[in-house]
């Protein structure tokens, strides 16, 4: 299972041999990068990421003071359909292990 807090910015590559690298970095620890790896080398069903579509990009963990904002995004992403249902399945996947 995955958690993650949307997407994330824009990576910029301008046409220099130092961009393209530092570009490329970023591409390999943004996590995105890493969800889609794992949903195309895993099974169905054996991989969840459950990942707010927008607005908390700029959040840190550690930033307390968006607790409120962080739990309004929270509810209305659990809110939507799709992600409910693979809520429960991933909830139903876990309880048969």
């Amino acid at each position: 299972m995955s958690i993650g807090t949307g997407l994330g910015k824009e990576i910029d590559i301008k046409n220099t041999r130092m961009s393209i690298i530092k570009a490329l970095s970023a591409m390999a620890s943004n996590s995105y990068f890493v969800h889609r790896r794992l949903e195309d080398s895993l099974p169905e069903d054996t991989y969840f990421r459950f990942d707010v579509a927008k607005g908390l990009v700029d959040v840190t963990l550690s930033d307390h003071r968006e607790s409120s904002k962080i739990a309004g995004h929270t509810r209305n992403y659990l809110a939507e359909y799709p992600v409910d249902r693979r809520i429960n399945q991933c909830a139903w996947i876990l309880g048969q292990g």
